[in-house]
C-alpha cells in the first residue's frame, strides 16, 4: 500500500549555499535521496560516503569519507506531479550499525527522511523559511 509523495519546492541551503535536491513531502516531512545529501555535504566536517550492501540489501554510509557526485545527483525539483511511496525493506547501516530511519521508495529510488539522516549523520536541521543544512552544528530536536 502506498502514500502520497508530492514533490516540494521547498529550498534547501547548506552552509549558506543554495542546493537543489530532489525533495518529496511525505505526511508532512520532507525526504531526500541519500546521495543528494552527501553530494551536498561532501567536503564538510559531516561528509560521508554511500554504498549498497547487495547481501543485506542495504544502504551504506560510512562518515568522514569524501563522497563522489554522480550526474544524477543534484537533479532539482521533481518532475511528473505526485508519486506514490511505498515503504522500503531497504535498511540503512551508518559506519556499520544499523540506524532506524522512514525510507520510501519512489520509482525505484529510496527517499529518507530528513531529520533521521541528521540525527544519525549528525547535522543540524532546520527551518527559516526553506530547509536549513549547517554542517558546523549537531543535530538537535
Amino acid at each position: 500500500v502506498g502514500v502520497q509523495a508530492m514533490p516540494t519546492n521547498d529550498s534547501l541551503i547548506c552552509d549558506g549555499v543554495l542546493q537543489t535536491p530532489t525533495v518529496y513531502k511525505i505526511n508532512g516531512s520532507n525526504y531526500f535521496k541519500i546521495r543528494d545529501l552527501a553530494a551536498i555535504l561532501n567536503g564538510s566536517a559531516k561528509q560521508f560516503s554511500v554504498g549498497y550492501d547487495a547481501d543485506k540489501k542495504s544502504v551504506t554510509a560510512n562518515t568522514g569519507a569524501g563522497y563522489l557526485k554522480q550526474p544524477t545527483d543534484l537533479a532539482g525539483a521533481p518532475a511528473g506531479g505526485n508519486k506514490t511511496a511505498t515503504a522500503s525493506s531497504d535498511a540503512i547501516y551508518i559506519n556499520g550499525v544499523l540506524c532506524q530511519a522512514e525510507v520510501y521508495k519512489i520509482d525505484g529510488m529510496n527517499y529518507f527522511k530528513l531529520r533521521d539522516l541528521g540525527k544519525a549523520l549528525g547535522f543540524y536541521v532546520g527551518w527559516d523559511n526553506g530547509v536549513i543544512i549547517q554542517s558546523d552544528k549537531t543535530y538537535s530536536e
